[in-house]
C-alpha cells in the first residue's frame, strides 16, 4: 500500500504501475475508470468532555469560538471546510493545518482543538474511542476506486475490490 496524492494515484493507476487506486474525493483522469465506493459527509472530533461534546451536531457557528485543527487546503476536506464556514458567514480560526488525519485526530484527542474531517477519518476516529459529531450542513465526500481503462483487474485485485464493497461504510 502507497499513500499519495489523488494525482499521483490517478497517474499509478493509469500508467499500470499500480492495479488499483483509492481516493477520497473527486478526481478526473480519462485514463482511469472511476467508481464510487462509498459516500460519507465532513465530521468532527473534539477531545474528551470538551463542552461541545453535548451537541448531537456540530455547525460552523457552533466551532466559531474554537481552535480548528484543518486538513491542509490541498485535501479534499480541506478544500470543503473554508466554504461551509464562509457560507455561514463564520470566520474559520485555523490554529494547525495538517496533511494527515491521523495527526489531526491526534491534536484533538491531546486537546489541542477540534477537526472536521472527512467521514472516513471520522469513522476511523469513532472506532478508536474518540469523540465525533456529524457537521452540518452536510458535506458529503466520496471515496472512490480506480482502475485501469486499457486492461481488466487481476483475480486477486477483482477480489479486493469486491470485498471492498462488503465491508464499506454504510453512507448515511
Amino acid at each position: 500500500m502507497r499513500i499519495t496524492t489523488m494525482l499521483e494515484a490517478a497517474s499509478l493507476v493509469a500508467d499500470h504501475r499500480v492495479d488499483i487506486g483509492m481516493v477520497i474525493g473527486h478526481i478526473g483522469d480519462p485514463r482511469a475508470s472511476v467508481r464510487t465506493l462509498s459516500i460519507l459527509p465532513l465530521g468532527c472530533v473534539l477531545p474528551r468532555r470538551h463542552p461541545l461534546c453535548v451537541r448531537d451536531t456540530l455547525t460552523p457557528a457552533d466551532l466559531a469560538d474554537e481552535a480548528i485543527i484543518a486538513a491542509a487546503r490541498h485535501l479534499p476536506a480541506g478544500q470543503l471546510i473554508a466554504p461551509a464556514f464562509e457560507d455561514a458567514n463564520v470566520e474559520l480560526r485555523v490554529a494547525v493545518e495538517v496533511n494527515q488525519a491521523s495527526v489531526a485526530c491526534a491534536l484533538a484527542h491531546g486537546g489541542a482543538g477540534v477537526t472536521v474531517l472527512d467521514g472516513f477519518a471520522v469513522l476511523a476516529a469513532r472506532e478508536q474511542g474518540m469523540e465525533t459529531r456529524p457537521f452540518l450542513p452536510s458535506v458529503p465526500l466520496p471515496a472512490r476506486i480506480l482502475t485501469s481503462r486499457q486492461r481488466p483487474l487481476p483475480n486477486l485485485a477483482a477480489l479486493f475490490v469486491e470485498t471492498l464493497d462488503l465491508v464499506k461504510p454504510k453512507e448515511d
